[in-house]
C-alpha cells in the first residue's frame, strides 16, 4: 500500500468536474475521487487508485493527458522499490527466506492515494487523525507543505519534508509478526496555522 501526499493539479478543477470521476455505484472499494467533510476526521479530498493489474476497476482521468501511462509507470516503479525495502525487513526480521514475499504475493489490494487538505484556519488545525496502517508497510511521499507527524514516546514528532525522500511506515502486518522488534508507526497529518512572532 502506497499513501502519495503531494501537489495533483486535478484538485484544482471545479468541483463538478472532479465529481465525474467519483467511485463507481456499489464498487467493493472506492476507486476514484471521493472526499471527507467530518471535522473530526480532517476535510479533505483525494484520488484513490489501485494497481493496473487490479480486480478492482480503475477510475481513470481523462481530461489529464497520459495519466494512465503515468500510473502505470508509478505503479511499476513504487512496486519495485516495495520488493527491495520487503526484502530488507524479511532480512531484519531473520524471517525465513522469502517469507515477506510469499505473505504478500496478491498485489492486487496496493494502491496509491493523493490527498489534499483544506487549509488550516486560526481556530482550527486539520488532517489526518491518528491511525496505524494494517498492511506491512506504507510510502509516504510529502510535498513541501509537510504536515506528518509520528508519535513517540507520548509525544508527536514533526517530519519535515525533504525533498526526494521517501518515509517508510511499518504497519501493523509487521508487528504481528515480529512484536516487540519493529512497532507499526502511529502517525498523522496535522496542519496548523503558521505563528509569526514579531
Amino acid at each position: 500500500m502506497e499513501h502519495l501526499i503531494s501537489p495533483n493539479p486535478f484538485f484544482d478543477f471545479p468541483d463538478d468536474e472532479k465529481l465525474k470521476y467519483s467511485p463507481a455505484p456499489g464498487a467493493p472499494l472506492p476507486a476514484g475521487y471521493s472526499r471527507q467533510v467530518n471535522p473530526t476526521a480532517g476535510q479533505n479530498e483525494y484520488l484513490l487508485m489501485f494497481t493496473p493489474e487490479s480486480s478492482f476497476k480503475n477510475v481513470y482521468l481523462d481530461n489529464l493527458s497520459e495519466f494512465r501511462e503515468v500510473l502505470q509507470e508509478t505503479f511499476y516503479h513504487v512496486t519495485k522499490l516495495g520488493s527491495v525495502v520487503e526484502a530488507i525487513l524479511n532480512e531484519c526480521l531473520d524471517l525465513s527466506p522469502n517469507f515477506l514475499h510469499e505473505y504478500n504475493l496478491d498485489r492486487s489490494w496496493d494502491f496509491m492515494v493523493s490527498l489534499s487538505y483544506s487549509p488550516a484556519t486560526e481556530t482550527e488545525s486539520n488532517g489526518l487523525s491518528e491511525h496505524q496502517d494494517g498492511n506491512c508497510f506504507t510510502f509516504v511521499f510529502q510535498d513541501d507543505v509537510g504536515g506528518l507527524e509520528v508519535l513517540k514516546d507520548g509525544g508527536w514528532i514533526p517530519v519535515i519534508p525533504i525533498e526526494g525522500s521517501i518515509i517508510v511506515n511499518i504497519g501493523d502486518a509487521i508487528q504481528s509478526n515480529q512484536s516487540s522488534t519493529y512497532k507499526s508507526a502511529v502517525f498523522w497529518f496535522n496542519f496548523k496555522i503558521a505563528v509569526h512572532k514579531g
